[in-house]
């Protein structure tokens, strides 16, 4: 069982006798955990500077950067260690734009246009195919809910959100125990492959979303 600390930046394991012992430290700055496997990914949401890291275990490697902003203040991923992560344009918009499906090596498998009020969007996760976005208390216009998300070949689509029963609040976190199967079209990559950044900017619909995937060592 493992754990990032964004205080000290470091990562730490429970081990059998009860222990929380440190396992490894990263100059990068250790946010909003998930997982699948062999490798732990932390999403670090600061405004105009989002980054996504990659920890193997020894330690934590630096895989996907952009200067967009972050929609929601969690990644999900599936079972291909596949990481899924909404944008927005600016850190004071409470609307989203997108979605983007983001391979283990960070070059960026797939994007959907997705838009709704994702301010105190605090976690998400994927279950049986559909993606789920928690809504806090301070959102405005789906309080307390969870947001399911559809996801086909070429659309994401909004479904009703779920009401969270009442006396009950989530603004932390959600996660799944068992992660989606991947059934979408998503073109792999090889783990050595070098990307450069210009395969990114400008994308083919013609938005320059400033990404960089960098080559894995």
């Amino acid at each position: 069982f493992y754990v990032s600390d964004f205080i000290t930046n470091s990562y730490y394991f429970w081990t059998q006798d009860t222990t929380w012992v440190q396992s490894a430290t990263s100059t990068l700055d250790l946010y909003n955990l998930g997982g699948y496997q062999k490798f732990l990914y932390n999403l670090c949401n600061k405004p105009n500077d989002t980054k996504i890291s990659r920890y193997d275990g020894n330690g934590s490697t630096l895989i996907f950067s952009s200067t967009k902003n972050v929609g929601c203040a969690d990644i999900a991923i599936d079972t291909s260690g596949n990481i899924y992560l909404i944008t927005k344009d600016s850190a004071t918009s409470i609307l989203s734009d997108s979605l983007y499906i983001i391979s283990p090596n960070g070059s960026i498998l797939k994007k959907y246009l997705l838009e709704f009020n994702s301010n105190h969007a605090y976690g998400c996760f994927l279950l049986n195919d559909t993606f789920y976005v928690g809504l806090g208390n301070q959102n405005a216009q789906h309080p307390n809910t969870i947001l399911p998300i559809v996801l086909d070949e070429n659309s994401a689509t909004i479904q009703a959100p779920i009401q969270v029963p009442s006396g009950i609040s989530l603004n932390f976190d959600l996660a799944s125990c068992t992660p989606n199967k991947k059934r979408l079209a998503i073109a792999e990559t090889d783990s050595s492959s070098l990307i450069y950044p210009t395969i990114f900017s400008p994308n083919t619909d013609g938005i320059n979303d400033n990404f960089t995937a960098i080559e894995k060592n």
